[in-house]
Parts: structure tokens; sequence; C-alpha cells
């Protein structure tokens, strides 16, 4: 009888980590079926005919495979908006000096909230991190109020100065926590062999922290290669436009072609996705080894 009760409570435990494992797989096929699915809408939505997008709702295959949509968005995007690379290098070129700026000033200043000893520190740390909850519509009259005064109309400037300050909350809390989970004994060392602060940074810190600033870059870059309202009101040159404000203008010409902008945002999808495969492996790290000590 004592028998038959000592082992029934492990059964009963032994069971509830099983049921919990396959609700978590099933959880987590669901929810990558879910975020595949636009993806799949896109690709089949831009190898379909015009004639075809009315059965886009009901089905993923296209009944007709038409790869001429790739090559005719090349030419729709020349003649209302501009050529595909002219966007796509508006866009790198801002998105990359955004990012480089951004990650400069957020290494700087996590080092100082991590490392360094100053009166008001938790307190600017969390005006800082403020950034995090304020949306960037909010901010677009006193941005372009301020790109305006400063004369930076019509330049890139106007874009990339408006990022960095936009993307150094992100960067600077995931690169304070990061350095904080190095060993205080690899700081005091260096101080020991008489070196500053800036050499630490850059021969001891930044060596050892390449994840956190790969998972640093990949936020940026995404956050801005996609970024809408604040490039649609603030660039007035046609010629600098960005790949989301071209393909709204392919949409305001007064037609629809829905397979030409789904083709549109592969092509110009293509580079972020290809980033942000090759640098998977430190993103993941970046985010694990970023969490162990806050």
């Amino acid at each position: 009888m004592f028998k038959k009760s000592a082992k029934h409570p492990h059964k009963t435990a032994s069971r509830r980590p099983a049921v919990f494992d396959i609700f978590c797989h099933a959880f987590t096929y669901f929810w990558a079926l879910v975020l595949l699915y636009p993806i799949a809408f896109i690709v089949s939505l831009s190898l379909r005919r015009r004639e075809e997008l009315g059965d886009a709702m009901f089905g993923l295959l296209p009944r007709h495979v038409r790869f001429e949509n790739y090559v005719d968005a090349f030419k729709v995007m020349s003649r209302f908006v501009l050529p595909i690379p002219t966007l796509m290098m508006n866009s790198v070129i801002v998105v990359g000096l955004a990012v480089l700026g951004s990650l400069a000033i957020a290494v700087f200043a996590a080092y100082a909230f991590a490392v360094l000893e100053f009166r008001g520190k938790r307190l600017l740390f969390y005006v800082v991190l403020l950034g995090l909850v304020v949306p960037i519509p909010m901010m677009l009259i006193p941005e372009f109020v301020a790109v305006k005064m400063y004369g930076l109309i019509g330049s890139r400037l106007s874009l990339i100065l408006p990022y960095i300050a936009f993307g150094l909350p992100m960067p600077i809390l995931i690169l304070t926590t990061y350095f904080k989970s190095i060993p205080r004994e690899i700081f005091e060392a260096a101080n020991m062999d008489g070196a500053s602060h800036i050499r630490i940074l850059w021969s001891v810190v930044l060596p050892i922290s390449r994840s956190a600033l790969a998972t640093c870059a990949i936020f940026l870059g995404l956050n801005f290669w996609n970024e809408f309202p604040l490039s649609l009101v603030i660039v007035n040159d046609p010629n600098l436009i960005t790949v989301p404000v071209g393909l709204a203008n392919v949409r305001g010409k007064g037609f629809s072609p829905w397979e030409i902008i789904a083709a549109v945002m592969l092509i110009t999808s293509l580079p972020v996705i290809a980033i942000f495969i090759a640098f998977q492996r430190q993103f993941i790290e970046g985010l694990v080894q970023g969490s162990v000590k806050g």
C-alpha cells in the first residue's frame, strides 16, 4: 500500500514536464508559422499575374508563376520613383552612417555607466532609457524644426543625425549590461598597468564585446532600414529618399501594382536578410551574454 502511494507522485511529476514540453514545442511551431506566413504571402504575391491578385487571400500557390514581375519592378521604379540600386544605396549610406554614429556614442556612454563613478549616474541612465518609450512620430515636428533651423534640409544629415539620436537608448542599455558582466579584475589589472580608460576601452573591452556590438548593429540597422515617418517628413529631395518612402511613392502614383510592390519589397529586403543570416550567431550570443548580469 505504501509502495503504490510512493510511486504515484513520481508518475505525476514525470507526466507534467512531458505535457509542458509538448505544449512548448507545439506553441513554438505555431508561432513560427504565424511569423512565416506574411513572408510566404509576399513571395506568392510577387509571383502572381495582376488578374490573379484577388486569389491571393485564399491560397499561397499562384496558378501561373510570373518571374517577369521582378524585371518589371526595376522598370517601374526607374520610371516613377528612383532606380532600385540608387534607392538601396541611399538607404545603405544613411543606415550605415547612423549605425556607426550610434554605436560610437553608445560605446563611450555605456562604458561610463558601467565602469566610472560620478554623481547622478543612475538618474542620467534612467533619463537616457526614456528614449525607449518615446515613439518617433511623436517627435516629428520638433525634429523637423531642429533640422530646418540648422540648415540640414536637403542633405543626408537631416536623416542621419535624428536616427543617431533616436537609436542611442537601445545600444546603451545592451552595452551597459554587457560591460557590467565583465569581471572587475580585468579593469583593476589594466589600471595597475597604467592603462587609461581610452586604452582599456579600445584594447580590453571592445575586443571581447564583438557579439554585443553585432547585436546592437543588427537592431539599429533593422530599425533604421524600415523607418518611414521621419524619412517621409524630413527628406524633401526625391533623389535622396530611402526604400520605405520609395515604396510609398509607387503606391501614390495613382495605381496599385501590388505584385510589383511585393517584388520590390523582396529585392530591397535581401541585404538585410543576408546580414542577419551572416551574423545571427553573434546576435544570439550578444543577447544571451548581455543578460547575465544587470
